[in-house]
């Protein structure tokens, strides 16, 4: 399958190409006031660069972005400029056709 798209919770992806997972919990009050002021930070900022898929949890604490290493940059500025109302966690994400070979070899070692 090297070189083609797969499928992964709805959105095309490139094997190969560095992934970031940007997950994000509310902090403080989650009131119908401050919910508003975020969708209305968020309207006027609007997504990423980069930006594959933005998933929200199903209980409203939060929920995470997926987005290439193109919009690094912009998710560190997304992070401090909402850090009132969320806080975030970041990390590396591969997917699971990059991680098997690497995986396989391991297991081989």
């Amino acid at each position: 399958m090297h070189g083609q798209a797969l499928r992964c919770l709805n959105f095309v992806v490139h094997e190969h190409r560095p992934w970031l997972q940007m997950l994000y919990r509310w902090v403080g009050e989650r009131s119908k006031e401050r919910s508003a002021e975020l969708m209305s930070l968020f309207g006027e900022r609007g997504a990423p660069p980069g930006k594959a898929a933005h998933y929200v949890d199903a209980d409203g604490s939060g929920g995470f972005v997926i987005a290439d290493e193109s919009g690094l940059d912009r998710l560190y500025e997304d992070a401090l400029f909402y850090s009132p109302y969320l806080e975030f966690e970041t990390r590396p994400v591969l997917t699971i056709d990059d991680a098997v070979p690497e995986i396989g070899g391991w297991l081989a070692g």
